[in-house]
């Protein structure tokens, strides 16, 4: 029942939040259009292409985060599980997430519930930390525009906050500290989370070589990843400096993990609202109009990957939730 009040959340905050975009820019809908229709496509090929590259430096991330808790799965592997979860993510969002169906695969290859679980986890915390760090610098960088001291503030509050959870982590004797302060919490579900957290942060305290290096792709992978939507920009004709885009694609990611289908209304409104400091409104919309369209286009293409190569079953869906809850009752029960 509590699945199905989520999953309307988001499809309401989505297709809510579009349909508000689209009544409020309905007398701009011709020249959006017509920035859409003129575009490069030479250029929106080229943003396609780094897109991929993007992807191939987030598997890497994952494959060092895995090989970290002993779950050694070959590249083209990992390659195939995170396209698939791509597109559960994008097609099925309020039947299961990307990451449930991502973490299944990696269970079947490894055999290791709880492990896979919880990598994926620390894989999203680890591009976290990657977006915040780089939209900090963006601030800073920033410093002197007043307007933005409240954004300033909150994204300096996450990262503060996402730094102090990792630093007990890393240190033997702070996650000491940390466990047993984490034992006398009285909710189950929560204490449980955090002590299999605790204990799987082990393999990092005793090799902090391969936290740094799984940091260091996520800074990697986001910087080009923003160069994914410059690249987009100049296939529509936008004249933004790349720098504008250190500033604004990691706030936009970070306004799409609010409640909603993978960011979709949340982070149309982020690009107008973000975007409309260095250009007009309606060319703001169409850029994250081209982001869309790209986005779907290769989760369209990873979807047909899935067809041809298991054809689509929701028997996966099921196996895929049966095992999230047995790793969810695995916490509760330790």
């Amino acid at each position: 029942m509590k699945q199905r009040i989520w999953g309307f959340l988001k499809f309401g905050v989505s297709f809510g939040g579009l349909a508000v975009i689209f009544f409020l820019f309905r007398k701009e809908i011709p020249s959006i259009v017509q920035i859409l229709s003129d575009f490069d496509a030479a250029t929106f090929s080229l943003a396609v292409l780094i897109f991929l590259f993007t992807f191939m430096i987030l598997v890497l991330r994952l494959k060092w985060v895995l090989k970290a808790q002993d779950i050694l799965i070959s590249w083209w592997s990992l390659v195939y599980f995170t396209a698939i979860g791509f597109f559960f993510s994008l097609f099925l969002p309020s039947a299961i997430g990307g990451d449930v169906v991502k973490g299944f695969y990696i269970y079947k290859r490894s055999g290791k519930k709880l492990a896979s679980f919880t990598s994926i986890f620390l894989d999203r915390l680890a591009g976290g930390l990657g977006f915040l760090t780089i939209a900090m610098v963006a601030l800073i960088y920033y410093s002197n525009r007043a307007e933005l001291t409240q954004v300033r503030n909150i994204v300096l509050f996450f990262f503060v906050a996402t730094v102090l959870f990792f630093l007990p982590l890393l240190s033997r004797r702070f996650a000491g500290g940390l466990k047993r302060i984490t034992i006398g919490i009285p909710a189950k579900k929560i204490r449980s989370g955090l002590l299999h957290l605790i204990d799987h942060f082990k393999a990092y305290r005793e090799d902090k070589r391969i936290l740094l290096k799984v940091f260091l792709a996520s800074i990697v992978g986001q910087v080009i990843f923003i160069t994914v939507n410059f690249v987009l920009a100049r296939s529509l004709r936008l004249d933004i400096s790349y720098l504008n885009f250190f500033f604004v694609i990691p706030l936009v990611a970070a306004f799409s993990m609010a409640p909603s289908i993978n960011g979709l209304g949340v982070r149309e409104a982020g690009f107008i609202y973000l975007f409309s400091g260095f250009t007009t409104r309606e060319k703001a919309l169409a850029l994250s109009l081209a982001y869309d369209a790209l986005v779907y286009g290769v989760g369209f293409i990873c979807g047909i990957l899935y067809l041809f190569r298991e054809g689509f079953s929701y028997k996966i869906v099921r196996e895929a939730m049966a095992v999230k809850e047995e790793v969810e009752k695995a916490e509760e029960e330790t």
